[in-house]
């Protein structure tokens, strides 16, 4: 907690928006016959899949697994697949930036595809938070999804149970001890961060 200027006390709030399938979601931002086909985007010298889109998740398709084999199961012919383009996705990365930081007072980067926001302050947070997916999408052509919580932690937990939850529809706020409270009685302690 924070001290304002009243000596009121305003609770810390953070936000962590990521990147759905971060690397297949860039390829098909410039190649938009991809988007609901199966993708996978393959680690250096295309040895093994290090990204999926949902598509090819269902066929099975593992991170890590070596592609020179998924490729020969008769579900996988139809998967398309891709090289990685690390200065793609490093441009990509740099537009979702821009675009929060344009909407949000603090903007932290915590990997190429994850940011932290410093939603603090900021009133409306659902409202704001879907204004800041569509933004993204629409200027970045990234789908996202969003945890808002009261800690870093408790932001990118949220994150985990918005991507994983269809009905949350990209977003999921764990501000309140309630909505913390039912979350917790339902997940696994291996779902928390670190």
């Amino acid at each position: 907690h924070g001290s304002c200027a009243g000596g009121c006390l305003t609770m810390r709030v953070f936000g962590l928006i990521d990147a759905n399938s971060f690397y297949c979601s860039a390829e098909r931002a410039f190649a938009p016959h991809l988007r609901g086909v199966p993708l996978v985007v393959l680690s250096n010298n295309d040895g093994c899949a290090i990204a999926r889109t949902y598509e090819a998740k269902a066929l099975g398709i593992k991170m890590g697994e070596p592609w020179h084999m998924a490729q020969k199961r008769p579900e996988c012919a139809k998967v398309e697949w891709r090289s990685s383009n690390y200065a793609l996705y490093g441009d990509m990365s740099r537009r979702m930036y821009e675009v929060l930081s344009n909407s949000v007072p603090q903007v932290e980067p915590y990997s190429i595809d994850e940011m932290f926001l410093d939603l603090s302050g900021l009133t409306n947070l659902p409202d704001l938070c879907q204004r800041l997916r569509a933004d993204v999408r629409r200027l970045a052509k990234i789908p996202t999804c969003i945890g808002i919580g009261p800690s870093k932690t408790i932001a990118k937990l949220a994150n985990r149970m918005a991507k994983d939850d269809p009905a949350l529809e990209g977003i999921c706020d764990l501000r309140s001890d309630a909505a913390r409270a039912h979350a917790y009685a339902t997940l696994p302690i291996g779902s928390v961060w670190g």
